[in-house]
């Protein structure tokens, strides 16, 4: 059975302890599941969509963290489109423009959302769905992966994790061990809902 891939970024400005990363790597010591930690950068998204996306993955979840967010957010959309003049880790600065010059204006999510939301409530997680993934690399790497996926039967969506506590200056954060439940609880949902 092909394996589940989950993903998470690195470091990145205020946040030197992402805890997408270390979520991907706690959920990837299943024996399904994969994990890969992601540098903020620009560059490193093209490498990734080129090579690891290349191997039949039973489903993709991606994470990112959102240091605004009080809850887990599954995002729904990704757009085609880089909106926002923010360097990433190397310096660079994208374009404000089409990330897939003739890509659909957008991508849904193909996780089953509605039963995740319902399982992760029922484990009391704090959680809601969220339209759109923002206009930087937490959107582009969902919508370059979906687009990758296009024409695979792949389940794929976007995770927004809020600040662990302590991280960000102001806010209360959730548990790390409360997050980690909760993500177990999405990947055992894949495991049953998603043949591969």
């Amino acid at each position: 059975m092909d394996p589940i891939l989950v993903t998470g970024f690195g470091p990145f400005e205020e946040i030197r302890d992402n805890p997408s990363a270390a979520l991907a790597a706690r959920l990837g010591a299943a024996e399904d599941v994969a994990a890969e930690i992601l540098p903020v950068s620009w560059e490193h998204l093209d490498e990734f969509v080129r090579t690891t996306l290349a191997v039949r993955w039973r489903a993709v979840v991606l994470l990112g963290v959102a240091a605004d967010r009080a809850v887990l957010s599954l995002e729904r959309v990704a757009v085609n489109l880089c909106d926002l003049e923010r360097a990433d880790e190397g310096g660079t600065v994208a374009a404000r423009e089409r990330l897939v010059e003739h890509g659909p204006d957008a991508y849904f999510s193909t996780l089953p959302i509605h039963a995740l939301v319902d399982a992760l409530r029922r484990a009391s997680v704090p959680v809601e769905s969220s339209l759109s993934a923002g206009a930087y690399l937490c959107n582009a790497l969902f919508y370059r992966t979906r687009h990758a996926l296009a024409d695979r039967a792949t389940p794929c969506g976007f995770v927004h994790v809020p600040p662990t506590p302590g991280l960000v200056d102001g806010r209360d954060g959730v548990p790390f061990e409360v997050q980690l439940a909760a993500l177990e609880t999405i990947v055992d949902v894949l495991r049953h809902e998603v043949r591969g």
